[in-house]
């Protein structure tokens, strides 16, 4: 089931607005290392894929997510490159159940700052997108995705899946890093969705994201950071699904506890921790004692208490003992080639400890120029 929204003003209107865009945009992004390189390829992308296969059959799919709030300001610059209005683009949003109110709200200004053409779907996206190309003559559809985004394809145009309805994806911010939205956004002022100033960093539903705990603010319980101020982008994600994760409070981090099922049969998760290399060994019996411990005792998760009951979150867990299970093999490759090594030498040591090699002084004598002058 969809439902039409038509913009109330003329095309003029979207084009004067995207014209004032333009120019701020031009009179600082050259200048921009940052995000001029992307930003400029992106744009001569959409331009040459909306000549391509004509902009009645391109669709953007916009969710009101942050990349997708950065390419739909692209795609306003590539279509007054193009001299078309931004109402002549199909918009299409795909409704989530318990969806965000600040969500559904700043799509809905977009639409009335911007002037977009934009169809509300309900339902998953597969149907949704099944319904769109019985209205409309899509073949082409834009998405804000980037790379490492789940489901994300590799390329930047990529054929529907299988059983899916035949269109093209296409990807114009595969290239573009988490450091980059967020310059783009702020540096020049663009609009995004509130729920990123308040400590979310990927929005989905409400039932599937929370506030990012690698922003919480140190010495507090429920103060976070906005999403630009995460350090690493590769915790982007940390906000979202069902998921234990153990921070370290010195990084102003904390631990979010999930629902567990309890059951009779439930077994509890050994913690494996590191401890310092002088600590006792005996724990493994794979170790030798000698110069191969004393090598061997360096390696990470080296010494471990088997008898710790308390539990990690489930990626610590499982991440440290797979580490574990595959280091005795670890330790046997660090022996061969230890004593690969010392064979492979022993022969040049013998010889040179033992065995010097004698100078031929006879011949040394005859080919000293003093001693053929002497002659």
């Amino acid at each position: 089931m969809s439902s039409s929204f038509s913009p109330s003003s003329s095309s003029s209107t979207s084009l004067s607005s995207t014209d004032e865009l333009v120019l701020k945009l031009s009179c600082s992004l050259s200048n921009d290392r940052v995000v001029y390189p992307v930003y400029y390829d992106t744009v001569q992308w959409c331009v040459s894929m909306i000549k391509e296969y004509g902009i009645e059959h391109v669709a953007f799919s916009f969710n009101g997510g942050k990349d997708c709030t950065v390419l739909l300001h692209l795609l306003r610059v590539a279509l007054c490159q193009l001299n078309i209005p931004m109402s002549a683009l199909t918009i299409i949003y795909f409704v989530q159940s318990n969806e965000f109110p600040e969500v559904t709200s700043f799509i809905h200004q977009c639409c009335a700052d911007y002037q977009l053409n934009y169809f509300e779907m309900s339902g998953d996206f597969k149907q949704g997108i099944i319904d769109l190309l019985q209205q409309k003559p899509i073949t082409a559809i834009l998405m804000g995705q980037r790379t490492g985004d789940p489901g994300c394809a590799p390329d930047k145009i990529s054929s529907s899946s299988n059983g899916w309805p035949k269109f093209a994806r296409l990807n114009p911010l595969l290239d573009w890093t988490y450091e980059q939205v967020w310059h783009f956004l702020l540096q020049y002022q663009l609009p995004y969705c509130s729920l990123y100033a308040e400590g979310y960093t990927s929005l989905g539903s409400t039932t599937n994201t929370h506030k990012n705990p690698f922003l919480l603010k140190a010495g507090t319980n429920d103060q976070y950071e906005p999403a630009w101020l995460l350090k690493d982008a590769t915790k982007e994600r940390h906000g979202r699904a069902a998921a234990n994760w153990k921070t370290d409070s010195s990084n102003s981090q904390t631990t979010t506890a999930t629902t567990t099922t309890t059951t009779t049969t439930a077994a509890t998760a050994a913690v494996v921790t590191p401890s310092s290399p002088s600590s006792s060994s005996s724990n493994h019996s794979c170790c030798s004692k000698g110069l191969f411990s004393a090598l061997l005792s360096y390696l990470p998760f080296a010494h471990c208490s088997s008898s710790s009951t308390s539990s990690t979150s489930p990626s610590d867990g499982e991440s440290k003992c797979l580490y574990i299970r595959t280091l005795p093999y670890i330790k046997a490759g660090v022996a061969i080639a230890t004593i690969g090594l010392t064979v492979y030498n022993s022969k040049q040591i013998y010889m040179t400890l033992f065995h010097p090699r004698k100078s031929n002084s006879s011949n040394d004598i005859k080919q000293c120029p003093f001693h053929q002058k002497k002659q």
